[in-house]
């Protein structure tokens, strides 16, 4: 199975290069590699999960073999890449000069002769509502010492702090961060600094705080939250509790006895279809 010849990354990248018309990405997954696997371990309608998309490799033939699948990243490109490379899959409708009828456009690349596909589809993208990131982005974007300083009076005020920062500034402090701006490499140091003050753990907005008047959580996005979560938030933290709970008794079954239980077994035990 390892010898195939479009397991490459040759193949892949060349196949991201075609879809949009130049090397974007660097080292995707081969489509022929997932589309194999995917063959072996899943059905149609099953949901594959992929916590590192990446170009999207995964998701794009995830949906191509007709599975349901979700997808998480957290770098910039996922804006420009994976995002614009699910939506190539699932085609735009488009109308040729000359023709009555509406066509469908879509990525013809990878394994998409293989299984017939033709477009068609959607899907949900959503981001993380950001709390202290905003605050990284401010300090990256920063030109000038001048701006970092109000920055960081902003950050004091309004921010979640890592819990060793006093909140209040001193203006000897105040003073000694502009001396710093000044020096070689001083507004590099300067935004170092600023970092360091945030809470690393409070990037994003955690799901128990979306009554929290203080974030101006839209009635949209609650909605969207409850749909995604279930209605109560609490409800899918007592479900895992519960899996959890059913997976440990599971493994102390299996070390007690000193044997090992089928899969087909362990889905049963945790009330999952296999």
């Amino acid at each position: 199975m390892c010898n195939k010849p479009y397991y490459s990354g040759q193949t892949a990248t060349q196949g991201i290069k075609t879809l949009f018309g130049s090397r974007v990405f660097s080292y995707p997954k081969s489509p022929y590699v997932i589309r194999d696997v995917l063959e072996i371990t899943t059905k149609p309608g099953d949901i594959v999960l992929d916590f590192f998309a990446g170009s999207g490799t995964t998701a794009a033939v995830a949906h191509k073999m007709n599975r349901q699948w979700i997808t998480v990243e957290q770098m910039d490109y996922v804006e420009t890449i994976t995002l614009e490379r699910m939506k190539k899959v699932i085609g735009k409708k488009i109308q040729k000069e000359g023709t009555l009828l509406e066509e469908i456009e879509y990525d013809t690349g990878g394994i998409s002769e293989s299984v017939a596909w033709k477009g068609s589809g959607d899907f949900v993208y959503c981001e993380l509502m950001q709390y202290n990131e905003v605050y990284m982005d401010k300090i990256q974007a920063a030109q000038s010492s001048k701006e970092l300083v109000e920055l960081w009076r902003d950050i004091a005020e309004n921010s979640f702090l890592n819990w060793y920062v006093n909140p209040e500034i001193p203006e000897d402090a105040v003073n000694d961060f502009i001396a710093i701006g000044e020096g070689e490499n001083g507004v590099s140091k300067q935004k170092k600094l600023l970092v360091e003050l945030l809470d690393k753990n409070q990037l994003y907005v955690n799901l128990s705080e979306i009554d929290d008047e203080e974030f101006g959580i839209s009635a949209g996005d609650k909605e969207l939250n409850e749909e995604f979560y279930g209605q109560d938030p609490d409800e899918g933290l007592e479900l895992r509790d519960e899996f959890v709970a059913e997976l440990q008794q599971t493994i102390a079954d299996v070390e007690a006895g000193g044997k090992t239980i089928p899969a087909e077994k362990v889905a049963e035990k945790l009330g999952l279809n296999w």
